[in-house]
């Protein structure tokens, strides 16, 4: 029989392609992660890692192997949530996808009261863009999500849980506090991935009100803060969550900068699949925000 000790340590060298990172993660040594590997291989008649000098990579065998033992992994942590659940403590891995700007600023500051009220919880945040947090919540990969946009799925529930706008940033030295819309379409601009909420806000706005979304891209950039280390560096400008940047203003490190007939406000959701019945940790979670984001 293969203790289950083994699939994490071969989970946790998977996540990282290093033999001393998996025995870090695991709190143990290199070589017992090594036997586990070996051991595995053994028991079950295949190769599962090649090791290619500094580089682990796993095989077509290790790739599957991968896949069943994470759902392994995600089971018997489903099954301690659901047996704890039965003694009223709720306790184990709370998985939540965020798109940028909920997974960097808007889940923490929901769940650092959940956290304090259930001390042997943690807390494990997967960042995508709303398009691959609103697929893993699809697939069933994700019990629940938070994103910036609504896209046209039957299958999701969405519920506002904050409200924000976007600002046009530049520089420190930009020269103007206000400028027209026809000046923004001539600037440098410092554009998100496809996928982007962000990025779907600006070119639904653009489209509406000025019937183009030909800006002057100079950089397509996947994150919010790659975009605002970019505008600092002079790049160019660009519009940014303005929960992003109240520091950076603050600071000086960004400017704020008004356009013309500009109010592009947004919201931020909590996504789950309907019908889909959740955790006891996931369940707990989902009424605590409803009830602290009744807007």
């Amino acid at each position: 029989m293969i203790e289950f000790v083994k699939f994490k340590a071969f989970v946790a060298l998977a996540k990282t392609g290093s033999f001393s990172k998996a025995a870090e993660l695991l709190k143990t040594s290199q070589p017992v992660v090594s036997i586990y590997i070996k051991q595995l291989e053994e028991h079950y008649g295949v190769k599962l890692v090649d090791r290619l000098g500094r580089r682990n990579v796993l095989t077509k065998e290790g790739e599957i192997f991968y896949k069943y033992a994470s759902q392994i992994i995600k089971l018997e942590e489903e099954l301690r949530s659901m047996l704890s659940s039965t003694r009223g403590e709720l306790r184990g891995s709370l998985v939540i996808g965020g798109s940028n700007i909920p997974g960097m600023y808007i889940i923490p500051r929901l769940a650092s009261g959940f956290l304090k009220e259930h001390k042997d919880v943690r807390l494990n945040t997967v960042i995508g863009d709303s398009k691959e947090i609103i697929q893993s919540v699809v697939n069933g990969e994700l019990e629940l999500g938070f994103v910036g946009m609504v896209q046209e799925e039957k299958k999701l529930d969405y519920q506002v849980v904050a409200k924000d706008r976007l600002v046009l940033i530049a520089p420190p030295d930009f020269e103007k506090d206000r400028i027209s819309p026809e000046e923004l379409l001539k600037l440098p601009y410092v554009q998100r991935e496809h996928g982007s909420g962000t990025r779907k806000t600006i070119e639904r706005f653009l489209r509406k009100n000025l019937k183009t979304v030909s800006l002057n891209v100079v950089a397509v950039l996947s994150s919010n803060e790659a975009v605002k280390e970019a505008v600092k560096a002079g790049l160019g400008v660009s519009f940014v969550s303005s929960i992003s940047v109240e520091e950076d203003a603050k600071t000086g490190k960004l400017k704020v900068v008004d356009v013309d007939d500009f109010n592009i406000e947004r919201e931020f959701y909590m996504i789950k699949r309907k019908g889909r019945t959740l955790s006891p940790l996931a369940l707990s979670f989902y009424n605590y925000v409803t009830e602290k984001t009744e807007l």
